[in-house]
């Protein structure tokens, strides 16, 4: 027998009882698709894949999405436990947790992951849903009068159409959480009541109420237009 042949069958064979998944080929994929608010594909989002219990060589795998906001995850240790990483420089840290298929298979996320609220630099906050940009809360409570100022006099990003969001726009929200951050929960709305009194919107909650407008319990939340 030719040695080299020899030597080069033992070496496949070695690769073969060290890297099975390169020779046996037994794993399988995790795929999915990252949207924003309107369903729309996002691109370029990145994808960790984090095994549970770590098995040599299939414990972490990392992917992109596409421009139809896809992803797959080759390589993946048959029915084992992964959490899966998502995040761009727009967006927060999202985390799913998925158990991959048997081997040869590709498990399909039960549905999209959706990133609504996108960041940019300076803390502008765009709501993809609604095409509304918000400025991170004042960080200070104030009456109203003092709301109304701030957001007429806030210059963010080189905008001068900022203020204050009516109730509708601040229940349309809804649901607040890491994507949308707040140091408070109730914020004051532009639209005034009766007897010095202007309405108020509880984000967690997402009820309103109406408040004297000397009352400095409350923060401001500026709004514009995104075009």
């Amino acid at each position: 027998m030719n040695r080299g042949a020899s030597l080069s069958g033992f070496l496949f064979l070695f690769l073969c009882l060290c890297l099975p998944v390169s020779c046996s080929k037994k794993v399988s994929g995790i795929s999915g698709q990252v949207l924003d608010g309107k369903g729309h594909p996002m691109s370029n989002v990145k994808v960790v894949a984090l095994q549970e219990k770590p098995v040599g060589g299939y414990g972490k795998i990392e992917t992109v999405t596409g421009r139809d906001g896809r992803f797959s995850l080759k390589g993946c240790y048959p029915e084992a436990g992964y959490k899966l990483l998502l995040h761009s420089e727009s967006t927060d840290l999202r985390d799913v947790t998925v158990k991959s298929g048997a081997a040869g298979t590709e498990t399909q996320l039960p549905s999209p992951v959706v990133f609504r609220f996108l960041s940019s630099p300076g803390g502008i906050i765009t709501d993809t849903r609604t095409g509304l940009q918000w400025a991170m809360d004042s960080g200070m409570n104030m009456t109203w009068d003092q709301a109304r100022q701030y957001a007429k006099r806030l210059r963010l990003g080189g905008f001068d159409d900022w203020r204050l969001p009516k109730r509708s726009e601040l229940k349309a929200l809804g649901k607040i959480d890491a994507d949308f951050p707040i140091t408070e929960c109730c914020v004051w709305s532009s639209e005034a009541a009766e007897a010095k009194r202007a309405w108020v919107v509880d984000l967690y909650r997402s009820v309103e109420d109406t408040a004297l407008i000397s009352n400095n319990s409350y923060v401001a939340l500026a709004v514009r237009p995104s075009k």
